[in-house]
């Protein structure tokens, strides 16, 4: 079986750049602590992206820099609910 690749099949690839489609300021945990966080990019980027793209690649470059909470509520919970479902993230 091997790479889906090596089978011929297509794969759709979507990479999001932190710094350059949310913000170079990124921080907080829920969308209530402001208009740049971990929840508001899972639900406006990363959720959308997973059900439309085979491969998602998240960019972390070019930020000041992130918090636990941004990454506890936006990449934790999405490695945990793939998790579940048996697909791989990888770190």
């Amino acid at each position: 079986m091997g790479n889906p690749a090596e089978r011929g099949v297509i794969m759709t690839k979507k990479l999001i750049s932190v710094s350059k489609e949310f913000t170079e300021t990124p921080g907080g945990r829920h969308m209530a602590d402001g208009p740049y966080t971990g929840e508001t990019f899972r639900e406006k980027f990363l959720f959308p992206a997973l059900q439309n793209y085979d491969q998602v690649e998240v960019d972390l470059d070019g930020t000041l820099g992130y918090g636990s909470s941004f990454f506890r509520r936006s990449i934790w919970r999405i490695n945990k609910r793939k998790r579940d479902d048996k697909a791989r993230v990888r770190q």
